[in-house]
């Protein structure tokens, strides 16, 4: 359940500042109404969702309406902004952060491993996305005080 609510959260994440795009392009009420339209489907999801599947339901509703959300925030951004839809330098640390996700929700399900190694693992992945992304991210010029820690500082150089 947890890891349904993490995927809804990451991609939410991910898809940047849609909605701050909008807003600052003069799309204000367009933002507001995807809002609420998100808070009517969320609530009419676990209306509808959490009696027959309880957990799992509310779980699901909750990451349709924040997938919604992005989505016609993301529609709205391109189609009335200047901004591309998806810029092609982020595809590897996107599919390396996505392939870590469903690694780790696999293991964890197969293995029920505690908290401390489940830690442990997720701090591996979110440093591999990092590692492996560091040229689209660009991860030094970002956060340059990141350099000056021996060991990080020449993996992201």
């Amino acid at each position: 359940v947890l890891a349904l609510l993490s995927l809804g959260c990451f991609l939410h994440a991910a898809f940047g500042f849609n909605a701050q795009t909008l807003r600052i392009h003069g799309y204000g009420t367009l933002v507001a109404l995807i809002d609420v339209l998100s808070l009517v489907i969320g609530l009419l999801g676990n209306f509808v969702l959490i009696p027959a599947y309880g957990t799992w339901g509310a779980a699901v509703a909750t990451t349709l309406a924040l997938l919604f959300q992005n989505l016609a925030n993301h529609v709205g951004m391109v189609r009335l902004t200047n901004v591309s839809f998806f810029n092609r330098a982020y595809t590897r640390p996107y599919l390396v952060a996505v392939a870590g996700w469903g690694c780790l929700t696999a293991v964890q399900s197969w293995f029920q491993l505690p908290l401390a190694v489940g830690l442990v693992l997720a701090a591996l992945v979110s440093g591999s996305v990092f590692y492996l992304g560091r040229r689209a991210l660009e991860i030094a010029s970002t956060l340059p005080e990141l350099t000056r820690v021996p060991l990080i500082g020449r993996a992201f150089n």
